[in-house]
């Protein structure tokens, strides 16, 4: 690397820092970004029409769906109750985890049976009319529009 001072070798923590960097940020922003997704979906009867049913589909498709993993660990936290720390804790991560494996192997299970495309392309049909819809009536409001 060229410096005011003459060349030198990058250290072993520049190399780090910068791929360390390349790899974080996109992270951050496509968690960002999910988060985002997620709070717009849990506001989805504030929305407009049709973007208050389109939001709604994907609410209980999704967000209701993976959040009843939590459901799951607040009740065997409360019910589920022994004299064993270890068991408990094992059970409190075990039943979640369960419930999301069995979440998966049904993905499996319509990717095996030649499902999973069809759903896969069903499933993204409101987000498709989503976007159709605001391009044009955003367009048409451009369009018509009085100066």
């Amino acid at each position: 690397v060229e410096g005011a001072y003459g060349s030198r070798e990058p250290d072993l923590a520049e190399i780090l820092f910068k791929k360390f960097a390349c790899i974080a940020t996109p992270v951050c922003l496509v968690l960002w970004g999910f988060e985002f997704v997620l709070e717009l979906l849990e506001e989805w009867r504030e929305l407009g029409d049709p973007y208050s049913y389109i939001a709604a589909f994907y609410y209980f498709t999704v967000v209701k769906l993976f959040g009843f993993a939590s459901v799951i660990a607040e009740y065997t936290e409360k019910v589920v109750n022994t004299q064993y720390e270890n068991l408990n804790t094992t059970i409190f991560y075990l039943l979640p985890l369960l419930y999301l494996s069995l979440i998966g192997l049904f993905g499996y299970f319509l990717k095996i049976k030649g499902y999973l495309k069809k759903v896969i392309f069903i499933w993204s049909l409101p987000l498709v009319v989503g976007v159709a819809w605001y391009i044009l009536y955003t367009g048409f409001l451009w369009l018509f529009a009085s100066n």
